[in-house]
């Protein structure tokens, strides 16, 4: 009896494997564009579009994590400023600008007031 157990379970084991073997060759027929649907079970079809639409994200993560990686790196190599500091130079110089206008205003003003003083 064990023996029938052992021997049904290992039979379950080689079917899933099998299964697992065909759910991969239909993703990889499914992301080349060259899924055959006749013949294939639908839920083996669902699971292997799911399947590769899983990998697919995966690599996609992936390569993303890789390109962002390898553009702070350069981006630390060359000592280019983040998005972040631009905008915060960029806030730095338009108030100094402001600020400028405003001494410009003042002196200006003062420059007024003492020409009037001199004229009296």
């Amino acid at each position: 009896e064990a023996q029938k157990a052992e021997a049904r379970n290992l039979v379950k084991q080689i079917q899933e494997a099998e299964n697992d073997v065909v759910v991969k060759k239909l993703a990889l027929d499914y992301v080349d564009n060259k899924v055959n649907f006749e013949g294939s079970d639908d839920a083996n079809i669902d699971e292997a579009i799911l399947f590769a639409k899983e990998l697919k994200a995966n690599v996609f993560s992936e390569k993303q994590a890789e390109a962002q990686e390898k553009l702070e790196a350069e981006r630390r190599s060359r000592d280019i400023p983040t998005e972040e500091e631009v905008h915060e130079a960029v806030a730095e110089q338009e108030r100094l600008q402001r600020e400028v206008e405003r001494m410009v205003e003042h002196v200006a003003k003062m420059q007024e007031n003492m020409r009037q003083a001199s004229l009296e």
